[in-house]
């Protein structure tokens, strides 16, 4: 038995529970947050924390529900369990839109619980082509969660990052908010995703960086690389320029003789805890430490965004060739370093992987980007090699997204995954005859691609395209699930919560997708007195239908929410079988008002129906004096359903 109570601790710790309580509802929430790109200020985009989605029910995926947007998700959403709104406690998605509108969704079911836009008014941008939007300014940004779980944070089309109360979308002014982060919003392009990340002595900071926009290499626009680093505690900021770099101010027209050099890759910012720094990734533009100009380069800044005394960066890498990236458009900054911590017996064990828009991929050591200890140096890299799946143009061989690790935890061995235009590909870390660090191609998936990033979500690795979102193997490449049911995808990637998979994409449309709900069964004796007890439908559709069967009758169809209201007296055991129809569930929760006692009962001859825990049955007793018992109806061993009490809580 306490190996059964420690399983349906894990599952509890994956299932969101809506309780009815007596005196008013209340969310009883084991989940967890994803509150940046990524997951995290690495960035590294492995989700191990879900155990709803496993690979063997990633097969049955489906969609749940879709919602249209006004304007697209161009980028990922990030989520916040457990968050008290004016609807009641509520998860919450939050996404940014290209129009410069944030959303606060109910996770379940899409509704939106409050929105706000920043923009784009007045901007237009600088360009007679419009930039690709009909001439409105715009941002490929992601919102991100400030880490005390008050505050979301948006980039708004007026230049500015906006502070927003969590629960109501109250905006919160002073200390500086909203903060400025570009004096040229028609020229300079909030890209990334906001970013943060906590240093080593505990000062949480937020990062903005800005590019130009589309096929604008400066012919029109005056747009100038840069990182905004937001102290969250004071409001204080830091500015760090990629060209100019000893002006450490929002630069103005023409403050800067040289411009481009623009910060847009996905995650913008990445933070490593054991350096104690960031690192940015630049675009096309001049190089030139003597003048302080870092196109085409790695930057490592300290955690608050500044370089040395001289506004230089502390540590760089430039590639040889980087009059090649400038001639031929081929940024090295399309995307960011993607951290390799290698395992014991590797001569350098803090590494990262550094794509580019050139098709190339560069491994370097993230301690010593040039192998040569100081900033403004070239070239160093400790291996270097094509991406696998290259249709032989640049156009389709080059990295716009970011790549993703992964720890197998069979045996340890370290996994790096590179989506493009041309495909996927799965590469494993190991070393050469001289010992050192090189990747081995293991797969790849040539044909259809993206530029969006993939995600692992508990040892799964999902990964979206135009019209396609797939699961793999990551072992093996091969197809798990997949689905046509998705718009275009530019920069849009997949984000996994508490056993649901969203994805946006370029049809303004944002969707859900979940492991289909398992029929189950529970049975709740009488106690002492009366026990009133409600089973309602918390899933996805407000109007699921179910079938119930109680003491023998004929299934009965009820539409949600409440689909089973009964009471038992003392000594009386009541049975209600309940299926999902349609829609997907999340779980379906009973509640037992009244005093009223249960023990485990006997398991069904011939082992029963094998249950799993998506969609399984909770049942929580409340006792007059307040007190709460939670029993879980999945065995978890394929013999249940068992009447199972878990640890008792408080509501």
């Amino acid at each position: 038995m306490g190996v059964l109570r420690r399983h349906l601790a894990r599952v509890m710790a994956a299932l969101v529970l809506v309780l009815v309580l007596t005196n008013g509802p209340a969310l009883v929430s084991a989940g967890y947050d994803w509150p940046q790109f990524n997951g995290g200020p690495q960035h590294m985009g492995n989700n191990t924390q879900e155990i709803v989605i496993t690979p063997d029910n990633a097969r049955t995926m489906r969609r749940a529900w879709t919602i249209n947007l006004p304007t697209n998700v161009d980028g990922t959403p990030v989520s916040l369990h457990g968050v008290q709104t004016p609807h009641g406690p509520r998860d919450l998605l939050f996404v940014t839109t290209t129009g410069g509108y944030i959303f606060a969704l109910d996770q379940y079911t899409g509704e939106t619980i409050w929105t706000h836009v920043s923009g784009p008014g007045s901007c237009r941008i600088n360009s007679p082509d419009g930039g690709g939007n009909k001439g409105q300014c715009f941002t490929t940004s992601s919102p991100a969660v400030d880490p005390n779980r008050q505050f979301v944070y948006s980039y708004g089309l007026d230049g500015y990052v906006h502070r927003y109360a969590v629960g109501t979308g109250e905006e919160v002014t002073g200390k500086g908010w909203p903060e400025i982060t570009t004096k040229k919003p028609y020229d300079e392009k909030g890209s990334s995703a906001l970013s943060i990340a906590t240093a080593r002595n505990g000062t949480s900071y937020l990062y903005v960086t800005h590019a130009g926009y589309p096929l604008d290499r400066n012919t029109y626009g005056d747009y100038t690389g840069s990182l905004t680093t937001i102290n969250l505690t004071t409001g204080d900021q830091k500015v760090f320029n990629s060209l100019c770099s000893d002006k450490t101010w929002h630069l103005g027209v023409g403050e800067c003789a040289v411009t481009r050099g623009g910060v847009w890759a996905r995650p913008g910012v990445m933070y490593d805890p054991d350096l104690d720094r960031i690192f940015i990734a630049t675009g096309n533009g001049p190089f030139d430490p003597g003048k302080h100009y870092w196109s085409d380069s790695v930057l490592a800044l300290n955690p608050d965004g500044t370089g040395d005394s001289m506004g230089n960066p502390l540590d760089s890498y430039t590639p040889t060739n980087y009059a090649y990236f400038e001639k031929e458009d081929v940024d090295l900054g399309s995307s960011l370093v993607t951290i390799i911590n290698a395992p014991p017996g590797f001569p350098v064990r803090k590494m990262a992987v550094q794509p580019g828009k050139d098709g190339n991929l560069r491994l370097l050591n993230l301690a010593n980007l040039s192998g040569k200890g100081k900033a403004g140096q070239t070239g160093g890299e400790l291996d270097f090699w094509p991406v696998p799946q290259n249709l032989g143009q640049p156009t389709f061989g080059g990295v716009r997204t970011q790549p993703i690790t992964w720890t197998d935890p069979t045996d340890g061995s370290v996994w790096l995954f590179v989506a493009n235009l041309s495909g996927i590909s799965a590469a494993r870390l190991t070393t050469d005859l001289n010992k050192a660090a090189v990747f081995h191609t293991v797969w790849q998936a040539v044909g259809q691609g993206s530029e969006g990033a993939p995600v692992l979500v508990n040892n799964v690795l999902f990964w979206a395209v135009n019209d396609a979102l797939r699961a793999f193997d990551p072992r093996t490449g091969q197809v798990l699930w997949q689905t046509a049911d998705n718009g275009p995808v530019h920069w849009q990637a997949p984000v996994a919560v508490d056993g649901v998979l969203y994805l946006p994409d370029h049809a303004k449309h944002l969707s859900a997708y979940a492991p289909p709900p398992t029929v189950s069964k529970i049975e709740v004796p009488g106690g002492s007195g009366p026990v009133t007890v409600k089973v309602t439908d918390t899933g996805f559709t407000p109007a699921t239908t179910i079938g119930l069967n109680e003491k023998g009758a004929g299934p009965v169809s009820v539409t949600g929410p409440t689909l089973l209201s009964f009471t038992a007296d003392a000594d009386t055991v009541r049975t209600a079988s309940v299926t999902l129809r349609n829609g997907v569930g999340q779980t379906v929760v009973a509640e037992a008002g009244g005093k009223g006692t249960t023990a485990p009962p006997a398991k069904p001859a011939g082992g029963g129906v094998p249950t799993t825990a998506n969609g399984a049955l909770i049942i929580a007793l409340s006792p007059p004096d307040g007190g709460r018992q939670v029993y879980s109806t999945d065995s978890g061993d394929g013999c249940g359903p068992v009447l199972v009490p878990l640890e008792p809580f408080s509501p």
